[in-house]
């Protein structure tokens, strides 16, 4: 049965990377039709009163799809348990808010809250029947990893991937096992993937292979102890305070401090642990007992990354024993940052101008590390840098105030400043103004022969008109990804230090990041 969209799920992310907050807002954008849970398909758009115009005789109005976009751009925090002002967006149109209006096929119209929304294929769920009617693929892979642990504890021998049959009746006595998926829903996306269920059961072997024996494990994913780490770490992260003695939060959510999807805990300590958990209420505190747990066994947590059913399975420590965290530099010259596809013939009207190929653009760094910048939204209002190694490995995406916060701390001068305006959301304003306000003006100045970024246009002079017809949404995400390009070049000798930095926070490998063993294919 069908279920509704849960806060929880607003936070998690997609296959493509994206925050399903972000999904919403694209559906709002581009009027797509959702579904009322257990009820019919409604248009939706954003209230009264909540858009941005005050609702008569209610209080001052809220902009809810402005608030989406701040919280994208990592310029707004998404969930904060402490929060009593509601300046977080949970905390902001949660409880009684009706922040989105729908509208029936009748034209009748009603004031509904987020959740009221069905968790539909789009929002990670499977829809009626199928491989899971109420989880996505990322959530019943790892609920599998969790079962086939569970059986694997259970028993002496290995898992025979050749050999296994993927039943219910395989799983009746396993009762160490809690998951967001049910195990039903599970068996019947196991059955139908059996690539999945291959590298679900390399995984088991492999666990108990490194932690089998005396130890009785419960095995979790995106429940019980798993609460008490999310909510735990969201108070550790927002009154973090930096060497200036400032509350400065370091991640922008949890998969940054650590990407485990799924935990194991020593049953007999189990208890214990929810109560010291809590407790810990800095980085240094905070981090520390979970080194001391996950060297220990008694606490672990387990990322699952890059798994391939044609290779052995490996399992390595991370932020840990003997674990050394990478670095990266940024290019040299003109391979450090700008826009891909170039033409072949300069300034040929044969060949389309490579700075219009795409809204993309990037910055290149040792070991195949690329970062690509672009707008992630359907109106151009939130940006964000996707970290990337190669084909296989996409390490997330981050948005402009991460970026912004990085580099007032290496470079003194921060993104915001250098780009002369005050966050993400002023770009974007500036974008939609006639002729693209100053954006068009500046883009055309940084391209053009002898500007800073003249190698990402093949013409000597970019036709101001050009650049004004491509849009907002092009000349918002444009203009970022070269000013990001501009600014790091111009920094090319403290860059080492900025791109290592950003490669360790989007692989989760950053000072204050915690412990977790990392499970993949080699």
């Amino acid at each position: 049965m069908a279920s509704s969209i849960s806060w929880r799920k607003l936070a998690e992310y997609n296959h493509n990377g994206d925050m399903y907050l972000l999904v919403l807002l694209d559906s709002i954008w581009l009027e797509k039709k959702m579904k009322l849970h257990n009820g019919p398909v409604v248009a939706v758009k954003a209230a009264q009163g909540f858009n941005g115009r005050k609702r008569r005789g209610g209080p001052a109005a809220k902009n809810i799809l402005d608030d989406m976009e701040k919280v994208l751009n990592d310029e707004m925090l998404f969930d904060d348990p402490q929060d009593k002002d509601k300046k977080a967006f949970k905390q902001k149109y949660s409880g009684k808010q009706t922040p989105l209006r729908v509208t029936y096929a009748n034209g009748k119209q009603e004031d509904v809250g987020i959740t009221k929304l069905e968790k539909t294929t789009t929002f990670g769920g499977s829809g009626e029947g199928g491989s899971g009617a109420g989880a996505d693929k990322t959530e019943l892979f790892e609920s599998a990893a969790c079962w086939l642990a569970g059986l694997r504890f259970a028993q002496t021998s290995p898992i025979d991937s050749k050999e296994f049959a993927c039943t219910l009746a395989n799983f009746s006595k396993i009762k160490n096992v809690k998951t967001s998926a049910s195990l039903d829903d599970v068996v019947t996306f196991l059955s139908q993937n059996k690539d999945w269920l291959t590298t679900s059961i390399s995984t088991a072997n492999e666990l108990y292979d490194k932690f089998g024996g005396s130890k009785n494990y419960q095995f979790y994913r995106g429940v019980s102890i798993v609460g008490t780490i999310e909510e735990s770490f969201k108070l550790v992260n927002k009154n973090h305070l930096n060497a200036e003695g400032k509350k400065d939060r370091p991640f922008a959510n949890l998969n940054k401090w650590s990407p485990a999807d799924i935990w194991m805990v020593e049953k007999i300590k189990e208890s214990k642990l929810k109560q010291e958990i809590p407790k810990k209420t800095t980085f240094i505190s905070f981090n520390e007992f979970f080194r001391e747990k996950i060297v220990s066994a008694e606490l672990i947590g387990i990322s699952l990354k890059g798994l391939n059913p044609q290779k052995d399975t490996n399992i390595s420590p991370w932020n840990f024993s003997t674990h050394e965290k990478a670095e990266r530099t940024l290019l040299t010259g003109t391979k450090a940052a700008g826009v891909k596809s170039e033409t072949t013939t300069k300034g040929k009207s044969a060949g389309v101008d490579k700075l219009f190929k795409s809204i993309d653009c990037y910055l290149w760094g040792s070991n195949n590390m690329e970062i690509q910048f672009r707008a992630t939204d359907t109106a151009g209002k939130t940006w964000q840098g996707e970290v990337l190694e190669g084909k296989e490995a996409k390490h997330g995406k981050i948005g402009g105030g991460v970026f912004d916060k990085f580099m007032k701390e290496i470079f003194t001068e921060s993104f915001f400043k250098h780009i002369k305006f005050p966050g993400v959301s002023d770009v974007a304003n500036e974008s939609r103004k006639t002729s693209g306000g100053v954006l068009a003006r500046r883009l055309k100045e940084m391209v053009d022969k002898g500007g800073t970024m003249e190698h990402c246009s093949d013409l000597d002079d970019v036709p101001l008109d050009d650049i004004i017809d491509k849009g907002p949404k092009w000349m918002f995400s444009k203009f970022l990804g070269l000013k990001m390009g501009e600014k790091m070049i111009k920094e090319r000798n403290n860059s080492k230090e900025f791109m290592t930095l950003i490669f360790r926070y989007a692989t989760s490998q950053s000072e204050l990041s915690g412990p977790f063993y990392k499970v993949t294919s080699k």
